[in-house]
This record gives C-alpha cells, structure tokens and sequence, in this order.
C-alpha cells in the first residue's frame, strides 16, 4: 500500500500546513486523489463530487478553499461551502454571483464553528488563523436555474474557462457579459 494513501499519512501533511496556499494544495491533492484524507473527511470524495475534483482543486488554488459541496440534482440546487480570502477572490465571486446567477450566502455559524474545528484538530495554528480570517460563504444555486450554473460560475473563477467562452457562459445564464481579472471585455 502507497504510504501517501493513508489517513496517517494525510493527518501528517496536514499538520505541517502553515497558510492558505498549504491548505489549497492539500485540499486539491484530496480531490484528485493524492491524499487520503482532509480534516473532515475521512475518506475520497464522493462519486458525484469525482467530476468536478480537477476543477474543485482549481478553484481552491484560486482563494476559494472549498469545503463541502452537493452536485447531485436530487439533493435540490448545487452548492459549495467554503473559505474565501479577501480581497481579489472574494470580490471575483461576488461580481460572477451577480452576472451568473448562484447566491453567496453567509456560511451557518454552526457549520463555520464545526467545520473550523475539525481543522483544528489537524492544522497548525499558523494555518487556523490564516482560515479564520476568511469569509465562510455558501454558493448555491438560484431555484430554477440552469444545472450548469454553479459549475461554470466557478470555471470562470478558476480560470479554465478565458475570454470568449467566460463571456459566453455569463450570457448563457443571464445574458450579461462576465470578465475575469485578467480578462478585458
């Protein structure tokens, strides 16, 4: 057995991670299946998180360290939870909200304290204070929308979707323009 694969092993990693950018890349490597284990995960992501992961591990590596998310339509409008670093992210997604579509909602306090804690556990202080001072946002989407609307809303952040399909998403879903920062309209 790979020792990278083991919840052991995970558990070490993460307790050397010392800011957000450690968090990102441990976060994506649990996604894409390098890493055995996040602090409130015990396990591989879920089958229907598996074709996002790549894209997920993107969006994290972005400033948006996500934490929770249900893709499956049967479980009602696609959401993300997570940590968004202020600044440049944080005003990014709340401009994408607005052209798209899906909501940014305060994260429940109780989940943000529950969530906090299980990084607690696993994280150097350096890194729970760094998390701390993000905002805990859940993205949702709008009843009624498109299917897709969450998921490109954060092709968009990511950057895997530039330019000319960027502002196609944003009229595809209501019709506005969408740039991302490195992107002039």
């Amino acid at each position: 057995m790979d020792p990278r694969t083991s919840r052991r092993y995970a558990r070490w990693r993460w307790s050397r991670a010392r800011t957000l950018d450690d968090i990102a890349d441990l976060t994506g490597q649990w996604l894409t299946g390098s890493l055995a284990a996040t602090p409130e995960c015990g396990c591989s992501p879920d089958a229907e998180t598996l074709p996002y992961s790549r894209l997920l591990a993107r969006v994290n590596h972005r400033g948006l360290i996500t934490v929770n998310s249900s893709a499956d339509p049967r479980d009602g409008p696609a959401w993300v939870q997570g940590f968004a670093r202020h600044g440049t992210p944080m005003s990014m997604l709340a401009t994408l909200s607005a052209s798209i579509g899906p909501d940014i909602t305060p994260m429940n306090r109780r989940e943000r304290r529950e969530i906090l804690s299980w990084y607690a556990y696993w994280c150097h202080q350096d890194a729970m204070a760094a998390l701390e001072a993000c905002s805990a946002i859940t993205i949702t989407t709008q009843p009624g929308a498109q299917l897709g609307a969450l998921w490109d809303m954060l092709r968009i952040f990511s950057g895997e979707a530039v330019r000319d399909e960027a502002v196609e998403l944003g009229r595809r879903h209501r019709g506005w323009a969408v740039c991302t920062e490195e992107q002039e309209c």
